[in-house]
């Protein structure tokens, strides 16, 4: 080492640059939210979560049935395409939910409980019924009642939650009280 030269990490000209380049984000709760709303808006994360590993699972599933055309992954998952719609829906209201935890956690919204509720239970369980069409394809052409009533009522609490949700965070990032 050079007399008069700190000794630096190797990964420090890097954290450097990185500084100037990328603010750093502050994700600790705001102070307009207190602490009991923070905690609540942690589901969305979990549910998030949840979706998350259910969208890995169906790709595991995904890829023994297409490559085992015929065997037990054959017969308990004979539709792929619906299995295909799940997994891509699991995908998306997981992305969904992240960004909406983010965002109110970043920009300080606290979302009403029920909005929360609604938003957890739609997106966990909206990307089921495909599921269930991929175990069961009778589905597809006499599905039962109760399954048409609890895939309304989830469609319903999805859209409802998410779009009161882009809402809050469209009318906060505008500056709305």
């Amino acid at each position: 080492m050079r007399p008069g030269t700190r000794n630096r990490a190797p990964w420090s000209k890097w954290r450097l640059l990185f500084s100037e380049i990328m603010p750093r984000v502050d994700l600790r709760p705001s102070s307009r939210i207190e602490e009991k709303k923070h905690m609540h808006i942690a589901y969305l994360a979990v549910a998030a979560a949840a979706c998350l590993i259910m969208a890995l699972i169906e790709a595991w599933l995904l890829l023994g049935r297409v490559s085992a055309k015929d065997g037990p992954l054959a017969r308990l998952v004979p539709n792929t395409k619906d299995l295909l719609s799940s997994h891509i829906d699991y995908l998306m209201m997981a992305l969904f939910l992240f960004v909406f935890y983010g965002l109110f956690r970043v920009m300080g919204v606290a979302p009403p409980d029920w909005l929360v509720a609604a938003a957890c239970f739609g997106s966990f369980f909206n990307p089921f019924g495909f599921l269930l069409r991929a175990v069961k394809p009778a589905y597809q052409q006499a599905p039962p009642k109760i399954f048409m009533t609890f895939m309304t009522i989830s469609c319903m609490a999805t859209t409802a939650s998410f779009s009161a949700a882009g809402w809050m965070i469209a009318a906060a990032a505008m500056g709305a009280p």
